[in-house]
This record gives C-alpha cells, sequence and structure tokens, in this order.
C-alpha cells in the first residue's frame, strides 16, 4: 500500500472549522488530530506515514499583557497534546507584529510556508512516500506541487470552495495543479 503524508496549513483549517463547519452553537469545530489525517489517507487508499501540521505560536511580546500570557499558555498545551500523538510532527513558524497606515496592529506568519514546502520536498526526494495530501489554499504551492509530480509523487488536494466566495480558502491554480482534489465535508470533521 502507498505511504501519504499530509501535509496541514493550520491557518486554512482554523478558517474551516471557525466559519464553513463551525458547531451547532457556532463556536469552532475542534479537529481530532489523532484521527483527521488517518481519515484524509484512507480516502487516498494509502497508509499514513506522517502528519505535518504548520502554524505560529501566538504573539508574545517582551512584556506580555495578561491576554497574551493566556494565548501562549492555551497554545503551549495545545502544542504539547500534539508532541504525543504518533506519527505527527508539529512544525512552528513565527508571528511578528506590525502596524499598518492608521497605526493598528496586526501580524503576519513567517516561515510557515518554507517549512511546508521543504518538507514536502524533503519526503519527496528521500522517497519516504508515494502520495502527498495538501491542505491548503496558497497558490504559492504551486511549484512545490509541480516539483513532487516531477518526483512521481501523486499530490491529492483538499479544498474548499464556498458558494458566496467570502472565505478565502481556494485557489484555482493549485486546483488545477494538484493530481487529484477532494472538497472537504462535514464529515471530515466529525
Amino acid at each position: 500500500m502507498d505511504k501519504v503524508a499530509v501535509f496541514v496549513d493550520a491557518g486554512m483549517l482554523a478558517i474551516l472549522t471557525k466559519y464553513a463547519f463551525p458547531n451547532t452553537d457556532e463556536t469552532p469545530r475542534k479537529i481530532k488530530w489523532d484521527v483527521f489525517p488517518k481519515k484524509l489517507a484512507q480516502e487516498c487508499n494509502a497508509e499514513l506515514f506522517r502528519t505535518y501540521l504548520y502554524t505560529c505560536p501566538p504573539y508574545h511580546s517582551s512584556y506580555p499583557t495578561i491576554d497574551e500570557k493566556e494565548r501562549k499558555a492555551s497554545y503551549d498545551r495545545f502544542a504539547h497534546a500534539l508532541r504525543q500523538l504518533k506519527q505527527f510532527q508539529l512544525r512552528e513558524g513565527r508571528l511578528r507584529k506590525y502596524y499598518d497606515v492608521k497605526g493598528n496592529p496586526d501580524f503576519i506568519q513567517k516561515g510557515v510556508d518554507v517549512l511546508l514546502a521543504i518538507d514536502m520536498l524533503k519526503m519527496a526526494l528521500k522517497s519516504a512516500i508515494q502520495k502527498a495530501i495538501l491542505v491548503s489554499s496558497d497558490s504559492d504551492f504551486v511549484p512545490v506541487v509541480r516539483a513532487l509530480r516531477d518526483e512521481g509523487i501523486f499530490v491529492n488536494l483538499y479544498y474548499y470552495k464556498p458558494d458566496d466566495n467570502k472565505l478565502a480558502c481556494y485557489s484555482q491554480d493549485l486546483f488545477e495543479e494538484c493530481d487529484d482534489r477532494t472538497e472537504f465535508r462535514l464529515d471530515h470533521f466529525e
């Protein structure tokens, strides 16, 4: 049976679980990380080799506020639980704070996409996998998908295309580049 690695953009998944597939009380749906990637692998008729989750710890200033401390503590518990899972890698970028032209703070992830692309290529070049599942909507991944396909790796994109186009969770370029595509359904998250 083919081996598959699941590469998950946590930012995209957070949007989906909050806005596209929330709980009945409108709270964000929780992902069962010991089940979710296995379900995706099974749908692709492959054995799960490893899951990679790409995210950033919350912003933590030099003199953290109470809110920053609480968010960091919550994230640390989440990260610790994930690190206990077998066949699972938590890959972390960093969150950079900046200010827009009006002086309002905003945040941007740094390094996350590069980590994902590097991991995908490493798995392909080591021949550790025959298939890759990509959970992302970022067209920046088109070149790495092409490279994987050139190495003989079958790439399946898991995506979500809303009817109203209000959620930024779909890239036509990425959709067209992948070998196969599976649209997320509610049962993927149950």
